[in-house]
C-alpha cells in the first residue's frame, strides 16, 4: 500500500510503498476514506509543538473508513463496515488509569510510549491498523460523505470537556476562544446540548459575526481586549444573566491573563474547564487551579472552600482536562490531608492554604502568598496554586487545609 512517511521532523512527507497491515487479536485493518488534516498539523510535523514520534512513522490522526479485516476475536465487525477510527488508544492494562497516546499523533508520557511502538502509525496512508474498542460503526454512507463524518475527530474534543463540566439544558455557556477551529466546534457542540446561550470570545471580529450567521441569535460574541478586568465585564455584560459553564481550549499561551478573565466570569459554585495550552499558572477564587507544568494536566473538581470561609456558595469548579492528560484528580470527594507531601499516597500533591488571607477590596480575591508542593514523582512535575481569600468574609481567617491526589491516567 502506499502511505506518506514522516522520516525525520522538519522534513516532507515521503510518499512511499510499504507492507500491508495485518489484523491480530483486539486489531482492526481499515481502508481509509478519509483523513482530517488539523490546523495545527504543520506545527506537530516541524517539531514546533514538541510533540513526541517514533520514527518513522505514518502521522495522521484519526480516519473514516470500511473495515478490511479483523482479528479473531471481532465478532460484530464486517468487512465493508462504513467506521469512525478514534485516534485515543489507551493501554489495556489497567482500565482505571491507562495510559494513553494519539495514534499517528503523540505519545505524552513513558507509558505511552510503549503504545507507540505498537500503534504508532496514522491515517495518513491507504490502510491503517487500529485497535478494536478504537473502531465504531456508522451506518451506511455515501463515500463522498466521508470527509464530512471527519469532522468527528475535532467535535469530540470539545464534547468531552463539555461532559466534563456538567451542562444543563438552557444554562449559558461561554468557550474561550471561539474563533479557531476546536473553539468553533465547542460553540456547535454546546448547542447541540442545549445550551439556552453560548458567549463566544474571540479578537477575530469576522469569525466571530460568522458563528452569529452560522447558528443565530443564541450565540452571543465577546471581542478581547487584552485587558483582564475588561474582558470579564464584557462576559458578564454579555450573558445577560449567570455564566454556568466555561469550556477553556485557547492554544499555547504564555501568560494566564485571557484564561482568568474567563474563569472569573463564571458564577459561584459554576464549572471551569480547562483544555487549551495554557503553559503557567493561573490564580484563581475561592477554588482550587491547577495545572501540569510538565505534560497533560491535571483536574481538580469542585474543591469547596466555601465552607472555610463562610456559609454561603462562594466556590467555582475547575477542571482541567486533555485527551493526552497524564495527571487528574479523584472524582470522589476530595479527603482531608496533612499540609505535607504524604509519601505513603505517593504520588501525591497536597494543598496547603496560607495561613494569613489578605483582604479582596472587591470581588473575589486571587492568589495571595500561596504555598505551592510539587509532586515527589520526577515524570509529572506537577505543581498546584490554591486561592486564599474570600469577598463575603472580608477576614482574615485560618481554615483549614485541603488537599487533591494526582492519579496517573
Amino acid at each position: 500500500m502506499k502511505a506518506a512517511i514522516l522520516h525525520a521532523l522538519g522534513t516532507p512527507l515521503a510518499i512511499e510503498t510499504v507492507p500491508d497491515p495485518m489484523a491480530g487479536p483486539g486489531e482492526v485493518v481499515v481502508d481509509v476514506a478519509a483523513a482530517p488534516v488539523l490546523s495545527y498539523t504543520n506545527e506537530v510535523l516541524d517539531g514546533t509543538r514538541l510533540y513526541h514520534l517514533m520514527f518513522p512513522m505514518t502521522p495522521g490522526c484519526g480516519a473514516v473508513g470500511r473495515v478490511h479485516a479483523t482479528g479473531p476475536d471481532a465478532t460484530r465487525l464486517s468487512p465493508g463496515d462504513w467506521v469512525f477510527c478514534d485516534p485515543t488508544v489507551r493501554a489495556r492494562d489497567d482500565a482505571l488509569t491507562p495510559d494513553i497516546m494519539l495514534q499517528g499523533w503523540t505519545a505524552p508520557t513513558a507509558g505511552a510510549r510503549r503504545l507507540q511502538q505498537w500503534m504508532r502509525d496514522g491515517a495518513f496512508a491507504e490502510q491503517m491498523r487500529v485497535p478494536l474498542e478504537c473502531v465504531f460503526p456508522i451506518g451506511d454512507i455515501a463515500p463522498a460523505d466521508a470527509s464530512r463524518w471527519c469532522a468527528s475527530v475535532v467535535m469530540l474534543v470539545p464534547y468531552g470537556g463539555w461532559l466534563a463540566a456538567g451542562p444543563q439544558p438552557g444554562e449559558t455557556a461561554l468557550v474561550n476562544t471561539a474563533t479557531g477551529n476546536f473553539g468553533s466546534a465547542a460553540v456547535a457542540v454546546a448547542l447541540a446540548m442545549g445550551a439556552g446561550a453560548v458567549l463566544a470570545t474571540g479578537r477575530n471580529e469576522a469569525a466571530l459575526a460568522d458563528l452569529v450567521r452560522r447558528f443565530g441569535t443564541r450565540v452571543r460574541p465577546v471581542r478581547l481586549s487584552g485587558d483582564t478586568a475588561v474582558d470579564t465585564a464584557r462576559m458578564r455584560t454579555a450573558a445577560e444573566g449567570p455564566i454556568d459553564r466555561l469550556l477553556d481550549i485557547l492554544p499555547p499561551l504564555p501568560d494566564s491573563g485571557p484564561v482568568r478573565a474567563a474563569a472569573m466570569s463564571v458564577r459561584a459554585n459554576g464549572s471551569v474547564v480547562l483544555m487549551g495550552g495554557l503553559g503557567c499558572h493561573i490564580a484563581g477564587s475561592c477554588a482550587t487551579t491547577s495545572r501540569s507544568v510538565g505534560s497533560g494536566c491535571v483536574r481538580a473538581r469542585r474543591c469547596r472552600a466555601s465552607s472555610h470561609f463562610c456559609g454561603r456558595a462562594c466556590s467555582r469548579s475547575i477542571m482541567s482536562t486533555s485527551p493526552n492528560s497524564r495527571w487528574r484528580a479523584s472524582t470522589r470527594p476530595l479527603p482531608m490531608l496533612p499540609c505535607r507531601l504524604a509519601p505513603s499516597d505517593s504520588p501525591c500533591c497536597v494543598l496547603e492554604l496560607p495561613p494569613r488571607l489578605m483582604q479582596a477590596e472587591s470581588g473575589f480575591a486571587g492568589t495571595r502568598n500561596a504555598t505551592r508542593s510539587a509532586c515527589p514523582s520526577a515524570q509529572s512535575r506537577l505543581s498546584f496554586w490554591v486561592d486564599s481569600a474570600c469577598s463575603v468574609c472580608r477576614g482574615e481567617v485560618t481554615p483549614e487545609p485541603f488537599g487533591v491526589r494526582g492519579y496517573g491516567s
